[in-house]
């Protein structure tokens, strides 16, 4: 009877074992995939005609940021672009959250500082470059 009892624990265990391990590594795959479709929805969002909307894709699309840089970073670089200055400024503003694309973000920000036609458009290209360089110094 005990190794009877031995055998059912290492059976429990096992299971465990094996839903932790199964769990664990489908889990960031999962939430990398899940991020990789909202990034494609919030991408899309940023051809809506109505600006509010765009802004709205832009507030997602830096939350995703962090999940797939790769894939988020590009739709806010892109929307430096766009023809509303609201949304220029929030395309800047999210521009901080993807910490890993600086070099890329300062590079995008100092053609918007040098070229924007909207004077506030360039001050805050400028103070977003100098705030990703302070924080690559610590």
């Amino acid at each position: 009877m005990r190794w009877m009892n031995q055998v059912c624990i290492l059976c429990g265990l096992g299971i465990v074992c094996a839903i932790a391990a199964g769990g664990c590594a489908r889990q960031p795959q999962g939430a990398t995939q899940a991020a990789a479709r909202s990034v494609a929805k919030w991408t899309e969002a940023l051809k809506d005609a109505d600006s509010k909307v765009r802004i709205d894709a832009l507030n997602h699309l830096g939350n995703a940021g962090n999940a797939v840089p790769e894939q988020a970073f590009a739709p806010v670089i892109g929307s430096l672009k766009d023809p509303d200055p609201a949304v220029r400024k929030e395309a800047i503003r999210n521009l901080w959250k993807f910490e890993r694309n600086a070099g890329e973000a300062i590079t995008a920000l100092t053609d918007v500082k040098d070229n924007d036609a909207d004077p506030q458009i360039k001050a805050d290209a400028q103070t977003m470059i100098k705030a990703i360089q302070d924080r690559q110094r610590k």
